[in-house]
């Protein structure tokens, strides 16, 4: 149990401190997000739409009255996509009320921060006696490979994401599971066998 708890709290603020040094100082994220020259003419007409809050893909069928499901939605969303080949898109996601950064934003984060260090923890407990540091830290790099290709490779593969926008992610992803994981295999050293990790 105390690898445990060294290695979540550990693991959870090296995180938590790596993802404020990658927004808040290194130049990591500067592309995630891009600046408009008409943004101000842009927001004045979305206000003027009563947008509800959502994600939104522009051009896309209406599916207001008819089920997304049917038939009728699907020759739609065919023929729009038809006619908007080779043609500008949006993928907006719109918020009528911006809330600024509290307490409880930051916890919620923390505690997040906290359930991947666990789960890290979780997966290198389950390993037997005798590994090797360099197989366990091999381990962390390959769970943190698969969030990469689940997520967003996915979204840039199926969605048409700009994978600028999921660059600075995918940094943040291999230097945090290489922190968190060098650490935690440290933690969950070779003589560590399931039974002294979970005491």
């Amino acid at each position: 149990m105390k690898n445990f708890v060294i290695g979540t709290l550990g693991g959870g603020i090296i995180i938590f401190f790596w993802s404020a040094i990658s927004w808040m100082i290194l130049p990591i994220h500067s592309n995630t997000y891009k600046y408009h020259s008409h943004q101000e003419e842009l927001m004045v007409q979305l206000e003027k739409f009563q947008t509800e809050d959502g994600v939104y893909v522009l051009p896309t069928a209406d599916d207001r009255k008819i089920s997304r499901s049917s038939e009728a939605y699907q020759n739609a969303e065919v023929l729009l996509k038809q006619a908007s080949l080779n043609k500008p898109w949006m993928i907006l996601i719109y918020l009528n009320h911006k809330e600024s950064m509290t307490f409880i934003t930051l916890a919620k984060g923390f505690l997040y921060d906290l359930f991947i260090a666990f789960a890290f923890c979780f997966a290198l407990s389950r390993i037997g006696p005798g590994v090797s540091y360099a197989s366990r830290f091999m381990v962390c790099l390959i769970i943190g490979m698969a969030f990469i290709f689940q997520g967003p490779l996915r979204y840039v593969n199926w969605q048409g994401y700009p994978l600028s926008f999921f660059i600075g992610e995918i940094i943040d992803t291999l230097v945090e599971v290489a922190l968190v994981g060098g650490f935690i295999s440290w933690i969950f050293g070779p003589d560590c066998n399931k039974m002294e990790c979970l005491s």
